[in-house]
């Protein structure tokens, strides 16, 4: 699979992972092999920090192909 598309992919998962983590679907994290979240805001902000990064790498990608 291409990078981009890889991003595209991740990029749609953490989406969706904040959006449960924001109405309660989701109560937990685990961010590494057995390392786990417990406190929502805590894995609200990091879910926040990754899309961040994700969507900066796109760019960045985006900008070195055009």
């Amino acid at each position: 699979m291409e990078f981009r598309e890889k991003l595209k992919e991740d990029l749609a998962i953490f989406r969706q992972r904040l959006i449960w983590l924001e109405d309660g679907t989701m109560r937990s994290y685990e961010y590494s092999r057995g390392q786990q979240m417990d406190r929502v805001p805590d894995a609200v902000d990091y879910t926040k920090r990754i899309i961040a990064e994700i969507e900066k790498c796109l760019a960045e990608h985006s900008d070195r192909s055009g």
